[in-house]
């Protein structure tokens, strides 16, 4: 894997319930350049970082404890601050129900497990080269437009 500068202003929260599984994700996205990156175990403690930090980006399994995968990504898209924020759903399951509840709420990505890493940094870098205003530069200019 490359390390790209231009993620280095990119900021991404990982959910997920397995200590393993974010603490892989999490070496895959520093070992490409992501600058932040943080972690929680619960839809609960995730909703709560995300009521005072904005991301770029969010990658969350299905099924985690307090508030599940699915409900914390419609809580995500009814809020106004992170209606543009990036969410991929990870998860074992290959329901296909699943999959259309995920596109019916707003899911920029549906990631089955087991994956290989290239994919995943793959589908990352895809969705963040798209990103024209990073949040922490955005944040900065709508603080300035007020």
């Amino acid at each position: 894997m490359h390390f790209h500068h231009e993620l280095s202003k990119f900021k991404v929260l990982v959910i997920d319930h397995i200590t393993t599984m974010r603490s892989m994700t999490r070496g895959f996205l520093r070992e490409v350049g992501i600058g932040v990156i943080d972690d929680t175990d619960n839809g609960l403690k995730a909703l709560e970082i995300i009521s005072v930090k904005t991301y770029d980006l969010i990658i969350c399994d299905w099924d985690i404890p307090e508030l599940n995968g699915l409900d914390l990504l419609k809580h995500v898209r009814a809020n106004e601050s992170s209606l543009n924020t990036l969410f991929f759903m990870i998860t074992s399951s290959h329901d296909i129900d699943k999959v259309k509840q995920s596109i019916d709420a707003g899911v920029n990505e549906y990631i089955i497990k087991p994956y290989q890493p290239d994919y995943l940094i793959n589908k990352v870098t895809h969705h963040l080269s798209k990103v024209t205003t990073p949040c922490s530069i955005a944040n900065i200019l709508n603080q300035k437009n007020k």
